[in-house]
């Protein structure tokens, strides 16, 4: 039996509305500036990937969901943390103390 008009939009809407609940959230920024880890020093970035490693663990560098810090996951066997910056208080300098930590 052929569906009416009025079936098949609502077939249609309801696919749509499925689409638009499983899509991404939008990216929202805060106002209180915006963490861009192209301010962040490469060479600290890779140093800290590679002596996290040598652990046998793994990195994750991320932002919070405002998109106003940096996040920073360090995974470590059973072990995990994550360790929150912003730009005012220096992405740069908080990977140095990462990386002094596994360095010492």
């Amino acid at each position: 039996m052929a569906k009416s008009d009025a079936e098949l939009n609502k077939a249609d809407d309801k696919r749509r509305a499925s689409q638009a609940r499983k899509a991404l959230p939008t990216n929202q920024r805060s106002s209180n500036g915006v963490a861009d880890w192209a301010n962040a020093d490469a060479t600290l970035l890779l140093s800290l990937v590679c002596a996290v490693g040598m652990e046998g663990g793994a990195v994750r560098f991320g932002y919070t969901r405002d998109g106003g810090a940096f996040s920073i996951g360090l995974y470590l066997g059973t072990d995990s943390k994550t360790y929150y910056c912003n730009d005012a208080e220096g992405i740069n300098e908080q990977l140095r103390e990462l990386n002094e930590y596994f360095k010492g």
